[in-house]
């Protein structure tokens, strides 16, 4: 069982996002396992709670095998992509089939896990690590860190995207830009490409000593997180709720 598992969620072969997982993984000099989930079959959650006993999820499809290969993993580097500005679905359906793994004994606490994302809008971007990283911390997960790489829209390279009265190119490129396969931003001429290498060092260092974590800073960088989201969770969550309900007893009591 490899000690580090990679998960991407492009379906591009050979894409940035799978480039820069091999690059953290092949830095961190031990064995790790790439799993591109666009030649498995993940299906969204069905949300029928038939896992909270036994931590299975008892669709029948790869998810049975994944798990399996997180589950004996030390950490798991995650990468996603974008489109239409927003988590793709690969990606999507295995962090909600996560879920099997989370609840009473929570089978991911402890594991070491980093997060990529390729966008073409760095706001996307970050937006959608947030919203992993939430993830990563309901799961239990170590998150050692997020990087973003700068994607390059389809149109580039699609055949028509300087005629396409659709086209999103000369949004990337400019007026003056190339049209073209060549005006791919490779992840290997970015700076977190440099970033990612240190990063999969340092995970090996991790993973060779873990007396090398700082696991109390970690839990207090944790807590002040949680300090500064509880209050926003708070009113989108029971506050919303506490507002909807009020409003349906005034209407009840109106009628």
């Amino acid at each position: 069982m490899k000690k580090i598992v990679c998960i991407s969620g492009s379906p591009i072969k050979d894409s940035n996002t799978d480039r820069m997982l091999k690059n953290i993984g092949e830095n961190t000099g031990l064995e790790y396992e790439l799993i591109k989930l666009s030649n498995w079959v993940v299906r969204p959650c069905l949300a029928c709670k038939a896992c909270v006993t036994t931590n299975k999820c008892v669709q029948n499809d790869d998810f049975q095998e994944i798990s399996e290969l997180i589950l004996g993993a030390e950490a798991v580097i995650f990468g996603a992509y974008t489109p239409y500005g927003m988590i793709d679905a690969f990606s999507k359906a295995l962090f909600e089939r996560l879920w099997s793994m989370r609840h009473i004994n929570g089978l991911n606490s402890g594991k070491y896990a980093i997060t990529v994302v390729t966008s073409l809008n760095r706001d996307v971007a970050e937006q959608v690590n947030r919203e992993i990283a939430m993830e990563m911390v309901m799961e239990g997960f170590i998150l050692l860190d997020q990087l973003v790489i700068n994607g390059s829209v389809p149109c580039l390279s699609c055949g028509y995207g300087e005629d396409c009265k659709n086209s999103f190119a000369r949004m990337q490129v400019g007026e003056k830009g190339s049209v073209s396969e060549a005006s791919c931003f490779d992840v290997e001429n970015q700076s977190v490409f440099e970033r990612g290498a240190k990063l999969g060092k340092l995970l090996g260092d991790y993973l060779k000593d873990d007396q090398l974590f700082d696991r109390e800073g970690h839990q207090k960088n944790i807590a002040g997180m949680m300090e500064k989201m509880m209050p926003v969770m708070d009113k989108g969550i029971r506050q919303w709720r506490e507002e909807e309900l009020a409003s349906v007893n005034r209407d009840t009591k109106n009628s």
